[in-house]
């Protein structure tokens, strides 16, 4: 029987737990059978904006999955947010040899990896490589020496057509087994831990608390735990992102992995409180969108925006939308550069709910004038965090005058249609008088800052500019000329 390859995303959830964990025993431990294949910083930059795999796709999370265990780090802890570029050597020191191999099997372009565990295993044993031995070594060979007498000639017989599952990919394959089953023994002895007081990861959702935690601890864990599952959320994700949270709070213990020490009880209970505040928060966001936490990228983003720019709605407008449902959730991230951080997916869910409002027409409508009028009103009520884009075809010389009767908490933005030209950004004015530069679809955008409904009137009048009437010219009147009488001659009578 030919043998498996199995799913490295075992190892990876081991090494994943140990790291990045708030403490080391008695960890929330995600489910066996959810892998982290694909997911954010084990799956390389093509797989996580296209979502195709290649065949040196492991490659890439084999290298990952090294420097976890040797760092006890996550990825997103290895890597510069801003260019995006492993960081890993501020962590760990290795042979230059080594260190240049796990660059190159961890480049953002493709095709400058690996492309194959073969090349890999040249790169990593290079003489090995290059001695041919006069025998095809069995099971039981266990070493290259040649052989003290010269090999027979070897006899050729027909044989069909071999399958990927040769001598050389199966030592392949074991070896790569091996040397990450011994990287995950020596990463948890360099980091301290004990082997045999590590949970292990079974097919059980709900784990087990610590023994030596208190039970009010236990419960509080537990709840957490399911409150977690209910709500569909990436396990890795979710530590990540508590984390960032709480060493936003904590600045002073920013990267210190808590244990369970009762020394560590007390932060222990701040993780959690932190961690129960923003499942809750996160519970606004809708299951589709938290179930992509950890997976939205860029691309993600660009291909919503096309969506909505079908009926005539832009990304600013999407923003505004967004912005004040995400700043009412986290009002402390306003101003801060967080899109790149774990609290960006965050952003990116409430953006991915937003486009589903916009195509649906909840947070969206268009203004169409009746026949025979300039203009229209609109008396509706907004819902806290909520927001509504309004679309109006429009003219350029027209004469645009716009009016909102709400709550200075109401805020308003008026966009052209190229983009150009904002009259208004989150504003608190409440009329605009403008003659339009441009002919297309202009957004007006009202969304609420407040903590309870509140109701708003929108009223636009759009006038065509008043046809001059040309001014007459004055014609010259010449007068008519009278014929000069002629004589008529008459003959002289003598």
């Amino acid at each position: 029987q030919l043998p498996v390859l199995i799913d490295f995303g075992g190892v990876k959830q081991v090494a994943a737990t140990v790291a990045s964990q708030y403490y080391q025993t008695g960890a929330i431990v995600p489910p066996a059978n959810g892998t982290l294949l694909g997911k954010i910083g084990f799956a390389p930059p093509e797989q996580m904006q296209t979502g195709l795999v290649s065949t040196h796709s492991d490659l890439y999370a084999l290298a990952v999955t090294m420097l976890v265990l040797l760092t006890g780090k996550q990825p997103q802890e290895l890597i510069d947010t801003y260019n995006l570029s492993w960081e890993w050597r501020r962590e760990i020191s290795l042979s230059p040899a080594l260190g240049k191999i796990i660059d190159k099997m961890l480049s953002p372009i493709a095709s400058d990896r690996y492309q194959t565990v073969h090349q890999l295993l040249q790169a990593l044993n290079p003489q090995s490589t290059s001695y041919q031995p006069t025998q095809p070594p069995t099971s039981a060979t266990v070493t290259f020496s040649p052989p003290q007498t010269p090999a027979p000639p070897p006899v050729i017989t027909p044989t069909p057509p071999p399958g990927i599952w040769t001598g050389t990919n199966i030592f392949i394959v074991t070896l790569a087994i091996v040397t990450s089953v011994g990287l995950l023994v020596w990463g948890f002895k360099q980091r301290g831990y004990d082997l045999n007081g590590i949970n292990p990861i079974t097919s059980s959702v709900n784990s087990t608390p610590a023994v030596n935690f208190s039970p009010e601890e236990k419960q509080r864990q537990q709840k957490l735990s399911d409150k977690r599952e209910e709500l569909n959320i990436n396990y890795q994700f979710y530590v990540t992102l508590i984390n960032q949270v709480f060493w936003e709070k904590y600045p002073y213990l920013k990267e210190r992995i808590l244990n369970d020490s009762p020394e560590d009880e007390t932060w222990r209970e701040q993780w959690d409180q932190i961690a129960d505040q923003v499942l809750k928060k996160l519970s606004e966001m809708s299951s589709e969108s938290r179930r992509q936490l950890g997976n939205y990228t860029s691309l993600t983003l660009a291909t919503s925006i096309a969506e909505i720019n079908k009926i005539n709605v832009a990304s600013r407008s999407l923003y505004d939308l967004t912005d004040v449902a995400f700043f009412r959730e986290f009002p402390e991230q306003e101003g801060q550069k967080f899109i790149r951080k774990p609290i960006g997916q965050v952003w990116y869910g409430f953006a991915n709910d937003q486009v589903k409002a916009i195509l649906s027409e909840e947070a969206s409508a268009r203004i169409v004038f009746s026949e025979g009028t300039t203009g229209k009103t609109v008396s509706e009520s907004l819902q806290p965090g909520k927001g509504k884009v309004f679309i109006v075809e429009l003219t350029k010389e027209q004469n645009m005058e716009v009016k909102l009767e709400a709550s200075p908490k109401v805020l308003l933005s008026i966009y052209s249609p190229s983009g150009k030209i904002a009259f208004l950004e989150d504003s608190q004015e409440r009329t605009l008088s403008r003659i339009l530069p441009e002919t297309g679809f202009y957004e007006f955008v009202v969304v609420s800052k407040a903590s309870e409904p509140l109701e708003y009137q929108f009223t636009i009048i759009a006038e065509n500019p008043p046809e001059v009437e040309p001014i007459p010219t004055e014609t010259p009147i010449t007068p008519t000329e009278e014929p000069t009488p002629t004589e008529t001659p008459t003959d002289e009578i003598d």
